[in-house]
């Protein structure tokens, strides 16, 4: 899966759907990163709904 031909928000929702994948959340958070913090959280979502995913990422990864 080449993470770098994904929209954001195309990435953001596979990372939702795929909340073991790795590679997806070190891609999502280094895009991240280069965003404004308004860019990061739509209408339709939280911040912590994604700091949730974030979190069952790393702990699923230790």
């Amino acid at each position: 899966m080449n993470f770098n031909e994904m929209t954001f928000k195309e990435l953001r929702e596979y990372l939702l759907t795929h909340r073991d994948d790795v590679d997806a959340l070190h891609a999502f958070s280094d895009r991240a990163q280069t965003m404004p913090p308004k860019a990061l959280v739509g209408a339709d979502e939280s911040l912590e709904k994604l700091n949730e995913v974030t979190r069952e990422i790393a702990k699923s990864a230790s």
